[in-house]
Parts: structure tokens; C-alpha cells; sequence
């Protein structure tokens, strides 16, 4: 088409080559954008907030039916529709979209301050740099299954603690691309990994409401922990029977096993933890039953949600990680065993202490099992500083002699030659005894009594009667102040354990004589040896 040009020229006209728009960030891990878009990040429009990101973990130490019942209850309200079957169909279509065509992907992000992707990250990566996969997920307890996953919170993260269980509500996100991230200048290979890992293997949520959790029981709700008299008097009456056959027919060791399940910190003073109970069962038929500590913490962790079974055989202490400790080469904490949730139960197998010597690391255990159990503090090693960080981990020691360890109560155990016998009969037949609703009342139980110690009460009266017995004890040179101290949460215990939250004279006058049968028993035991 030929046209003329007229000398004379009309004003300009303009027009919009380009438009920008706002997009919220919120709840997502990065901003997608088109082959044909870029991300302003100096624009005068933007909005900067701040949200916090934590490592989570699932909680260690719960037991096979404690997490069959979670998942069973999780299950219950995840929908079962069509909602949650595209879900899945539509997660599939994208991780097989970006295994087809990577390069596609990395033309979205195009904001060279924070690139999430470049082409690097399509080249094949040397194996031998790889961080394995349990270096990643950090769980704590070894050879136990566990969760991981990154935690996005948007407000109140300061109130959140160390180890403690929480409820998090929020939208998964598990892109593939969420690990392809380029190191800037302060990081290295190894610290890109871990905190950049596959979401795959650790998902990233991002948490719209959380509340923290009173116990891990599955089989009560969180709030509303309950049993009447007469539940919590049956329950106490089959658990004491299935101690005290556990036990070789010693039914005062199987009373302080109870208070010891029930215990929990209700106070911290000064440099005390007052609550704590951790418990040394001495005197095990070990040469006539080397299975005897393995039988018997089999049955517990049918009792209790949060268990754990440790050996203290010289080359386990030796080898064993039992302190959290900070990696500058990842840039992270490394967890260790004693990172552990409240109330999860240590049981500690000295039976199988032999002769030999500890190393460097073995003696740093030691001494961080007896921080534990003296102050219900944890060690935390930075390498160029420690740190103590407060725990409530319940410690029952099982040893032929007294323990090498501290222990708030000893008892040595007085077996019945004929129970000892006939214990995988009785191991056998106490399997057969528990069946579900005689197991389930009294996990209710223990969960129950324990909880209850914050209701508990002494009343102005008792004061006068402690104090006069304690006065009889200081005369006959049988008791020293921390001889009171653990008297009166014994009574507390004992107490909770009959179902009680009062303190009462028949209380007092039974954990009096328990102490008096107890400590007979330690002195006996000496002048034998």
C-alpha cells in the first residue's frame, strides 16, 4: 500500500507498553512468573513482611501404638473424596512436568537478586557431595522412623520452645523446585543442602494457626483430661498387678515404678526441678535372666505414648550422640538423642556395663545423662561454648549394682526365686492378660494422674504433720533436707497415683513406711556386700 506523508504532524498519541501488577506472597515459597515477566523488587509498591521458618520434626520416641492411633485419627479428617484424589493427580502431573522439561521451569524466575533456579542446577551433581538423607532429616533417636519438614510462621513465633509438642495447621508445599537454589557468597555446598533440601523428602508448610500440646496420649483430647474415682482406682489396681508380676512379685518396687510413669516438673525453683523422679531398679536377675530389662521395657511401651530404650554398654557410650550439637559446615544443629519432648521416657539398660574405658565422647555422654537427671537440664555443644537448655525427661535405670549414675530414688529389687523361674511364663501370660480395654484404661491412666499434678493441693494441716515427722526422722539421724524434698513428692506422687489430688495422713503415713522399707533394704544390701 503506497501512501503520501503530509509535511504537517498531528500531536502524539501514547499508549500502555507495559503494565505491572501487585501479587501477595503470602503462604507461598516463591513468586512465579511468566517468560514474559519480571519481578520488580525495588518498586515503591511493595510491601516487605517478615515470617520465621523453624525445623519441625514428628515427635521422637512415640511409640507403634501411640503413632498407629495418631494416624488413624489423622485419617478421620482427611477427606476421602474426589477433593483428595486430585490432589494427588494434580502433585504427580507437575513433578512429571518438571521432569520432562527443566529448562522450561527455570525461565520463570528471572529476578537476578533472589534466583531461585539457574542453569547450573540442570547439570548432573557429583554424588560424592550429596548429604545423606538422614544428616537431613536431623531426627534425634537413630534407627526410628521420623518426619521433618520446614516451618513457616507469619506471627507470635517467639513464644515457640525448644522441644515442645505443638499442633500446626497450615498448606503443604512440595514444589520440585523449592531446592534449586543458587548459594550466595556466605554459603557453601553443604549448608546450601541442608537448608535448601528436596521437598520431597522434607516439605515446607506454611502455618496458618498452631496451639501447643499438653501430652501425646492419642486416646485423649488435648483439653479435656478426665477419669472419675472409681476408673482411676480399677486402673491403679491392674497396672499394680502387672508391675508387680513384671517385677518378680516385689510390689513396693512396683509402687515407686508407678510414681515414677506419673511424674512430670510442676515447678522450677532456684536450681531445682521439683517433680522430677528419676528411679534406679537395682538388684536385676541379670545372670539368670539376661532378657529380664529387654521383657520388661517391652511391656511399658505398651503404657506409654513416648518411649525409648537405652543401652549403657561401654562401646554404645562411646559412640552414642546424646548431645545436640552445632555443625558450621551445614550451619545447623545436629540433634542428639537427650533432644527429647517432655515426658518422653528414657529407660537406661546398665546391665549390660562391662569393664573397659571411656573416650572423650563417652564421658561427655556420662556426664550429660547425669545433667539430665540431676538438674533436668540438656547440654547443647557450639563447639566454642555450651548451653543448657531445660527438659522433663523421666530416666529409669535398671542396673545389678547401684547405678554409676545419679538417681533421685534406689530401690533394690527383692525377686521371688520361683518368679524368677517362671518369667517368660509370666512375660507370656501378662501379653495375654492385656487385652485392648484393659490396656486403653490404663493409658488413660497415667496419662491422667500425671496431669493431674497441677491440681493437686496441701492443706494447711499437713504442714504441721510433716513438719513433726520430719522432726522425729532429724533425731533419730534417719533423714537430711533433701531426704524432705523427696518424701513430699513421693506423697504428691502416691497421691496422684490412688487417684487423689489432696494430700491426706494415710498417704503420708503409706509413703513414710515406703521410705523406711526402702532404705532397710539399701542398708541390708550393703552389709551383705
Amino acid at each position: 500500500m503506497s501512501v503520501n506523508i503530509d509535511i504537517s504532524q498531528w500531536t502524539p498519541e501514547y499508549f500502555n507498553d507495559n503494565e505491572s501488577e501487585c501479587l501477595n506472597h503470602l503462604l507461598q515459597d516463591a513468586v512465579w512468573n511468566t517468560e514474559n515477566e519480571s519481578i520488580l523488587t525495588d518498586s515503591s509498591k511493595n510491601v516487605t513482611k517478615e515470617r520465621s521458618t523453624y525445623v519441625v520434626i514428628s515427635i521422637p520416641g512415640l511409640n507403634p501404638w501411640a503413632e498407629a492411633l495418631e494416624n488413624q485419627n489423622s485419617t478421620k479428617e482427611i477427606s476421602k473424596g474426589d477433593f483428595a484424589s486430585k490432589s494427588v493427580k494434580r502433585t504427580l502431573e507437575v513433578e512429571e512436568m518438571m521432569e520432562v522439561d527443566p529448562s522450561t521451569s527455570t525461565k520463570r524466575v528471572e529476578d537476578k537478586a533472589k534466583k531461585l533456579c539457574s542453569p547450573e542446577s540442570n547439570k548432573p551433581k557429583n554424588d560424592s557431595n550429596e548429604i545423606p538423607q538422614d544428616i537431613l532429616l536431623n531426627y534425634p533417636i537413630p534407627k526410628r522412623a521420623g518426619k521433618t519438614c520446614l516451618l513457616k510462621i507469619y506471627n507470635d513465633s517467639e513464644t515457640l520452645k525448644l522441644n515442645e509438642m505443638i499442633e500446626f495447621v497450615g498448606f503443604l508445599s512440595t514444589h520440585p523446585m523449592l531446592s534449586e537454589f543458587d548459594k550466595n557468597e556466605f554459603e557453601n555446598d553443604m549448608e546450601v543442602q541442608v537448608h535448601h533440601p528436596p521437598a520431597s523428602l522434607i516439605p515446607r508448610i506454611h502455618c496458618v494457626s498452631w496451639k501447643k500440646l499438653q501430652h501425646s496420649n492419642p486416646m485423649l483430647h488435648d483439653s479435656v483430661i478426665g477419669f472419675d474415682d472409681k476408673n482411676m482406682y480399677e486402673a491403679k489396681k491392674e497396672l499394680l498387678l502387672v508391675l508387680t508380676s513384671l517385677l518378680l512379685g516385689d510390689e513396693l518396687a512396683a509402687e515407686y515404678l508407678i510414681c515414677h510413669l506419673i511424674s512430670k516438673i510442676y515447678m522450677r525453683a532456684d536450681l531445682l526441678a521439683l517433680g522430677k523422679f528419676s528411679l534406679n531398679i537395682s538388684n536385676v536377675p541379670i545372670k539368670r535372666r539376661p532378657e529380664y530389662v529387654k521383657e520388661l521395657y517391652s511391656i511399658l511401651e505398651l503404657f506409654l505414648p513416648k518411649s525409648h530404650y537405652l543401652e549403657m554398654s561401654i562401646s554404645n557410650i562411646n559412640e552414642a550422640k546424646l548431645i545436640p550439637k552445632k555443625n558450621y559446615d551445614y550451619n545447623r544443629l545436629n540433634s542428639g538423642l537427650l533432644q527429647l519432648s517432655p515426658n518422653t521416657h528414657l529407660v537406661v539398660d546398665e546391665t549390660l556395663l562391662t569393664t573397659g574405658q571411656l573416650n572423650s565422647t563417652g564421658v561427655h555422654n556420662v556426664r550429660a545423662l547425669s545433667n539430665v537427671i540431676r538438674n533436668q537440664k540438656t547440654e547443647y555443644d557450639f563447639v566454642y561454648y555450651q548451653m543448657e537448655y531445660e527438659c522433663d525427661i523421666p530416666i529409669l535405670i535398671l542396673s545389678e549394682e547401684k547405678s554409676l549414675l545419679p538417681s533421685d530414688f534406689q530401690i533394690p529389687l527383692q525377686p521371688a526365686d520361683d518368679q524368677i523361674e517362671i518369667f517368660p511364663e509370666t512375660v507370656d501370660a501378662i501379653k495375654k492378660y492385656l487385652k485392648p480395654e484393659i490396656l486403653n484404661k490404663i493409658r488413660i491412666y497415667l496419662t491422667n494422674a500425671r496431669h493431674n499434678s497441677d491440681k493437686y493441693e496441701l492443706p494447711q494441716g499437713a504442714q504441721e504433720v510433716i513438719e513433726e515427722e520430719f522432726i522425729q526422722m532429724r533425731k533419730a539421724k534417719k533423714a537430711s533436707a533433701d531426704d524432705l524434698h523427696n518424701l513430699l513428692v513421693l506423697a504428691r506422687l502416691k497421691c496422684l497415683s490412688d487417684g487423689k489430688t489432696r494430700f491426706d495422713d494415710e498417704c503420708w503415713k503409706e509413703v513414710c513406711q515406703m521410705e523406711n522399707i526402702r532404705k532397710e533394704r539399701i542398708e541390708a544390701l550393703k552389709n551383705t556386700n
